[in-house]
């Protein structure tokens, strides 16, 4: 079957959503209420250039965030207007999907197709105070310009959540068991290790064209050790063989930051997870939701555009933005306890 098949629905199958609903329940303590599997069809006149959709998908993926984060979405997207007509920016690749890469789509496109792949789906609509400060022209220059087309940003996945040396893993697992798994792939697949860490590893030294084992030789030699090396704080600006790169929330939280929305604050856009990104203290929550939205469902703060299931999103903005935020903060389950100021 081919994705790119307009009539492909890459629907979930019963025994999958299954599965991932009984890892959420063990590793967060996290059921999901459900609700009809319907799509909302608000006015897209409504909605401005910098708001925010989250999403969720029972595809093992996103739970797998859901548990490096203790969040409840595992993919982000932002809206942005362009010559007239309303698109959705994203970092995305995968399977289900039509295209692969930064890329925008068109608004009506986009929710056919996420309807179609079985997506959670929020509408965050930005508070007039951020909204205000969000050069969209800026913000739509940088992506047009210097990220459209880049693939997506597999390089910085997991640094978005691996903030600390020991304070990140699941609790069934540590640092030299994600060591153990990490050298046995990359001598069996040594493209996805090079992918998912070994590259960055390399940069990190100074180094290139390491293998894992040679990585976390240099890095002894280096005096440093390997968690602590993956802790580092992943930078925008770094140049992999591909180019940039910036996975999901990263790319949204990018696209914030060049439009200028934190002015003065130092925030690095490498290290958000999607539930960093809906915990920032920079959406409306008194939100005068249309009548479809509040019809489906009453109590949400913001609209559930689509989903099998709500998406009740735990501290949604309650964080205000500061400085290098969300470089050094644990993220242990099920409790997921954030230490302030990290």
């Amino acid at each position: 079957q081919n994705a790119k098949n307009p009539k492909f629905r890459p629907t979930i199958q019963k025994d999958v959503e299954r599965a991932n609903l009984r890892i959420l329940e063990l590793f967060n303590h996290y059921t999901p209420e459900r609700r009809n599997n319907t799509v909302v069809n608000i006015d897209k006149n409504i909605i401005n250039s910098g708001d925010a959709i989250l999403i969720s998908r029972m595809d093992g993926l996103d739970p797998m965030i859901m548990i490096g984060s203790g969040g409840r979405t595992g993919h982000t997207c932002v809206c942005s207007w362009i010559d007239g007509e309303l698109y959705v920016l994203e970092s995305q690749d995968a399977w289900y999907w039509p295209r692969g890469g930064i890329q925008k789509n068109k608004w009506d496109d986009w929710i056919q197709w996420a309807h179609n792949a079985d997506f959670n789906a929020v509408l965050l609509p930005l508070r007039e105070e951020y909204r205000k400060k969000l050069d969209v022209d800026k913000a739509n220059s940088w992506f047009e310009s210097e990220v459209e087309g880049l693939p997506y940003g597999y390089h910085n996945f997991i640094f978005t959540w691996l903030d600390t040396p020991d304070k990140n893993f699941p609790f069934v697992t540590t640092h030299d068991f994600i060591d153990l798994v990490f050298s046995l792939v990359s001598k069996v697949y040594p493209t996805a290790s090079d992918l998912i860490i070994t590259e960055a590893l390399n940069i990190r030294l100074g180094k290139k064209g390491l293998t894992f084992q040679q990585a976390v030789a240099e890095a002894a030699r280096q005096g440093k050790k390997l968690e602590e090396l993956v802790a580092e704080p992943e930078l925008e600006g770094i140049e992999y063989h591909d180019g940039q790169n910036f996975v999901c929330g990263c790319f949204v939280m990018a696209y914030y930051e060049h439009g200028g929305m934190f002015g003065d604050i130092e925030i690095s856009p490498l290290e958000f997870t999607p539930k960093d990104v809906y915990t920032l203290d920079i959406f409306d929550k008194e939100f005068k939701r249309p009548q479809e939205c509040i019809d489906d469902n009453p109590d949400l703060p913001y609209c559930q555009l689509m989903g099998k299931f709500v998406l009740d999103l735990d501290n949604y903005s309650t964080i205000t933005p500061y400085s290098h935020m969300n470089e050094r903060c644990p993220s242990v389950g099920p409790d997921f306890i954030r230490e302030e100021g990290c």
